[in-house]
């Protein structure tokens, strides 16, 4: 367990991430992507933890482009405070929002080699989203994979 969760501002690269993984059939029927509401948050966290920032959500975005992976893949982390999840957090400060903060897409796992299918399309892969010798042998072996 880990206070920090890894996000990515690309959409596509996080659904990339829900499916890459092979998973044994009838292990997992769904795959999901999980949108949250950074500015809403951050609006949120602005106002009312002026003085302590301690209890807040907190974002972190690399500030130097030395991990090539973060570069591509768009990455940023939050860190939730101590002791709770971050759907903890999210359900005690913005409990009866009209507008949701985080948001589940769940998307059947049999669409898996379709979705992996589209992404490559659009360059969404391994290859682009681990630009090292282990993101050129990962494409290669889900590239053979899915042309079977």
């Amino acid at each position: 367990m880990t206070p920090l969760v890894d996000w990515t501002a690309a959409p596509f690269a996080a659904l990339f991430f829900a499916f890459a993984e092979d998973h044994v059939k009838g292990e997992r029927t769904h795959r999901a992507v999980f949108g949250l509401d950074r500015t809403v948050v951050e609006e949120y966290c602005n106002a009312k933890f002026k003085t302590n920032p301690a209890p807040q959500l907190q974002f972190y975005r690399p500030i130097t482009n030395d991990n090539p992976r973060l570069v591509s893949q768009c990455g940023l982390f939050t860190l939730a405070p101590t002791g709770k999840t971050i759907e903890q957090w999210l359900a005690e400060h913005f409990k009866g929002d009209s507008v949701p903060v985080l948001t589940k897409y769940s998307i059947p796992g049999t669409d898996r080699p379709e979705v992996l299918k589209a992404l490559h399309r659009m360059n969404i892969n391994h290859l682009s989203l681990f630009p090292d010798l282990y993101g050129a042998s990962m494409f290669c072996n889900l590239r053979l994979e899915l042309s079977r």
